[in-house]
């Protein structure tokens, strides 16, 4: 009796609290009212979300699914807890799952990979590569849209992403309790806010943007202007520092040779005293990374260095990251490739940057002995620029290194604490790569080789005993 009159009172003071807010539906989706989103899920299909204890115990799936419920009950908890859903496995309020709730070993373990997965960056790395996603929900992480949002993973998520439930709920708890109420990480992904105020997270910008999104979406209810900047804010650049720094964009978190060269790029243009930005161009729907790892900076300096693979369209990368293309910036281009001729693509990418530069002579003398590429006026051939700056990053490559096979072995920590084995093999293996004389790497690669292994077994018989094998 006292646990039915404990939940009815929580569920009277979140719903006098939600009104008081100015958040009425439908303009605003309560995510801590269990029995709307619970009703919701089902409608289309999707498993309630409840606070058992038993599923914390049976996956990390499950975990996180029973740390969003047991929140979504308890408001002192939430505030006891503000930053529950981004601190990580060493946050107070996982401390607190894992030591007052978990019922069990498995639950334990289970409770500290969910916090250690980071869940809610699968529910953003959707939010990141689906323009049109962002274009028919713009305020999907904010309290506008995010019942949209639900539907739309409750339907297509899983099956189109490997996005669950869970893991977005991760998300939008971690949006409702900054101070900006997800706003700031929105304004990032749509262009057309950052055309509209360039200096949007700025003190002097926001109010400018609360202003012009009250006017463009009709917003009728009091969340938009109670949000705040809290930590997303920026300090306005100094006329000096736009014309020293530079905008790098780059495949900072899909793990292959060109995420090696922009982060190079980048370690060398610090060692150099030159102020960066990083704006990730996605490539993978899944992520691991964490929430300060995040790569969503927007084009703060007057100079631009665009590093990819030939493949790599600007137009169309930015186009799908939402990131809006300032006038006036200068933009060089270093594309990579591997054939010996050169392929007929760049032609059509001519028109796009100020400068292109040869990080290596064998591209250097491929792309300028071809007529047709000579006679183009716009074509520079600033092989120079580029090895000095190689040079650099040569010099900071041992450090850049070191901190690079940490990373990896960071990552296979969480991935194995996941149980994807896998994951966790292939990232202890690129940190022993890195550092072959360093015993802890080589101790971790070896271990998980056999549970990699494992792994793929397991993967085979099942879908062997499904029928599913040729």
């Amino acid at each position: 009796m006292r646990t039915r009159l404990r939940m009815f009172a929580a569920r009277v003071y979140r719903r006098f609290t939600f009104l008081t807010c100015g958040e009425f539906p439908p303009f605003s989706f309560d995510i801590w009212s269990l029995d709307r989103l619970n009703r919701l899920l089902v409608a289309h299909g999707a498993k309630p979300v409840v606070a058992d204890a038993h599923e914390a115990a049976e996956s990390v799936a499950g975990a996180i699914r029973f740390v969003f419920a047991t929140a979504a009950q308890n408001p002192k908890l939430r505030q006891r807890f503000p930053d529950l859903f981004q601190a990580g496995p060493d946050g107070a309020g996982a401390k607190w799952f894992t030591r007052e709730l978990a019922e069990s070993p498995a639950a334990v373990e289970n409770i500290r990979a969910a916090f250690a997965s980071y869940p809610g960056e699968q529910g953003l790395r959707a939010y990141e590569i689906r323009a049109d996603l962002r274009a028919e929900y713009p305020f999907a992480i904010c309290p506008k849209q995010r019942g949209a949002f639900l539907r739309w993973a409750a339907v297509c998520g899983e099956r189109d992403y490997g996005l669950s439930i869970g893991e977005l709920l991760w998300l939008l708890a971690e949006m409702d309790a900054r101070p900006d109420r997800g706003l700031a990480t929105t304004y990032r992904f749509q262009a057309e806010w950052q055309a509209a105020v360039p200096d949007a997270l700025t003190p002097t910008g926001w109010p400018k943007l609360q202003e012009y999104l009250r006017a463009r979406y009709s917003i009728r209810n009091r969340w938009l202007a109670n949000a705040e900047l809290g930590d997303a804010v920026e300090l306005p650049v100094s006329p000096e520092d736009a014309r020293r720094g530079v905008n790098v964009h780059g495949h900072f978190e899909y793990v292959s040779g060109l995420q090696e060269v922009a982060l190079g790029l980048v370690n060398a243009l610090q060692n150099a005293g030159i102020p960066t930005t990083r704006r990730d161009l996605p490539v993978l729907p899944r992520v691991n990374r964490r929430p300060d790892e995040r790569c969503h900076d927007l084009e703060r300096y007057d100079t631009t260095i665009f590093v990819a693979g030939l493949h790599t369209c600007p137009t169309e990368m930015y186009r799908m990251t939402g990131l809006h293309v300032r006038p006036g910036i200068k933009r060089i281009a270093i594309w990579y490739w591997e054939l010996e001729e050169v392929p007929p693509d760049i032609v059509k990418l001519m028109d796009w940057p100020d400068e292109v530069w040869a990080p290596t002579n064998f591209i250097s003398e491929r792309t300028f002995c071809e007529d047709h590429l000579c006679e183009d006026h716009r074509m520079r051939r600033l092989l120079r620029p580029a090895t000095l700056l190689l040079l650099v990053a040569v010099v900071t490559l041992p450090a850049a290194t070191a901190d690079k096979a940490k990373d990896f072995y960071a990552k296979g920590t969480d991935a194995e604490a996941r149980q994807n084995y896998e994951a966790a093999y292939d990232l202890f293996k690129q940190a022993y790569d890195l550092k072959p004389k360093d015993l802890r790497y080589r101790a971790a690669f070896e271990r998980t080789r056999f549970e990699a292994a494992a792994s793929i077994v397991h993967v085979g018989q099942k879908l062997r005993d499904d029928g599913k094998l040729d």
